[in-house]
């Protein structure tokens, strides 16, 4: 009994002293910082320790945690803690420090000697934000000089147009519309084209089994080795206009489709507006002068039937992909604003000051432009976009237009 009792007292001292074994052992690490104590945290046997953040000193720099006060050998934070340890925080004077600012943000810190002048920073860039320049103030009242013998740390503001370059769409929005877009026009235009030509023509129509076949013919550029929608002149011109150089569209018959359209009181401004389209375009591209009838729509059904085609293909934003040296306004102007479609136009500004003025008019063909609004019931006008005004980098005017 005695030997057993002995045993298990000498078992209990056993585990005892392999408990103390496994307990780790704890050290005090102090960091000083101009020789005062700055912070002291208590760190297991084993472990690393962090490299505080240290408050600034005006015109100093902080040059890291030594283990000496001599500040001549830097602590590695890699090591591991096995004693007790005191580190000290090195300054060096004599440098500036300055914070360069975009909005309340810091995107740089610079350092720089005492007495000397300081390099210009890289030109902040933000996606959809202009910079203006670097200031002294948060005002932007005097603008930064980089030559400046510099003697005292600073804060900068970069004047970055805080202001986007945002897109703001104009919905123009009509009392009466017969057409969404033009695309809805051309379906519907094309559409009567293409029964007109299997109903009251000898035109052959085998390759075209289906309606929307002969929708993508007519709008596609290139068949074979025609491109600019020659094709369409060479297939159905004959069919869309009556030839009479210097002829009136009241005086067409209805054997071809622009007479048949006019004596049924269908699609009478949209082809009012394609003669005007056809004589702007075939004037300003170089194909009439004062001895020919190059911009007369009936003196060419050909030409008539291509540049119709032209029309559809194109809008004021996709002339120039393909006529790069095309810039007529007008044309332009024509491609967007037809009689009867509603339109939709998008445009990009840049706040160059603090507010966009809008234009003082837009002309929509047969409409009077009666003011811009902020709502598309027409209760709220406005003449200038502010920059509260924007929101995700857009903005939507609505135009209100009157017949």
């Amino acid at each position: 009994m005695q030997i057993k009792n002995k045993f298990y007292f000498l078992l209990l001292i056993a585990f005892l002293l392999l408990l103390t074994g496994c307990t780790p052992k704890d050290y005090s690490v102090k960091y000083y910082l101009e020789g005062e104590l700055f912070k002291e945290v208590t760190v297991y046997e084993g472990d690393l320790i962090e490299d505080l953040e240290v408050p600034t000193r005006r015109n100093c720099i902080f040059t890291g945690w030594y283990t000496d006060n001599a500040y001549e050998t830097k602590y590695d934070f890699n090591d591991a803690i096995s004693s007790e340890l005191n580190l000290y925080g090195g300054y060096l004077s004599g440098y500036l420090t300055f914070n360069f600012y975009s909005g309340t943000e810091i995107i740089e810190t610079v350092i720089v000697k005492e007495g000397n002048t300081m390099e210009k920073v890289p030109t902040p860039t933000k996606e959809n934000y202009i910079f203006e320049g670097w200031y002294t103030d948060e005002n932007f009242t005097k603008l930064y000089n980089f030559d400046d013998i510099l003697f005292s740390s600073d804060d900068v503001y970069a004047k970055c147009s805080i202001y986007p370059n945002a897109i703001y769409e104009i919905n123009y929005i009509m009392p009466e519309f017969t057409w969404i877009n033009k695309d809805a026009l051309y379906e519907d235009f094309y559409g009567d084209f293409y029964d007109f030509l299997v109903n009251n023509t000898d035109c052959d129509m085998s390759n075209f089994e289906t309606l929307e076949s002969f929708l993508v013919y007519c709008k596609t550029w290139k068949v074979g080795k025609k491109d600019s929608l020659y094709h369409t002149g060479d297939s159905f011109g004959k069919y869309y206009v009556t030839i009479e150089v210097g002829g009136k569209l009241e005086n067409q018959p209805t054997d071809t489709f622009i007479g048949y359209c006019y004596q049924n009181d269908q699609y009478k401004d949209v082809i009012n507006h394609l003669i005007t389209f056809f004589a702007y375009w075939r004037t300003d591209e170089g194909y009439t002068n004062d001895t020919n009838n190059g911009n007369d729509f009936f003196a060419s059904a050909w030409a008539s039937m291509v540049d119709t085609s032209k029309f559809f293909y194109f809008t004021s934003e996709t002339l120039n992909d393909i006529y790069a040296w095309f810039n007529s306004e007008r044309v332009k102007h024509a491609l967007d604003y037809i009689p009867g479609v509603n339109i939709s136009k998008i445009d990009t500004f840049t706040f160059k000051t603090e507010d966009y003025q809008l234009p003082d008019t837009l002309v929509v063909e047969g409409y009077k432009f009666e003011g811009f609004y902020l709502d598309s019931s027409f209760t709220k006008p406005v003449d200038t976009i502010t920059p509260d005004m924007v929101n995700n980098q857009e903005v939507t005017i609505y135009v209100k237009l009157s017949k």
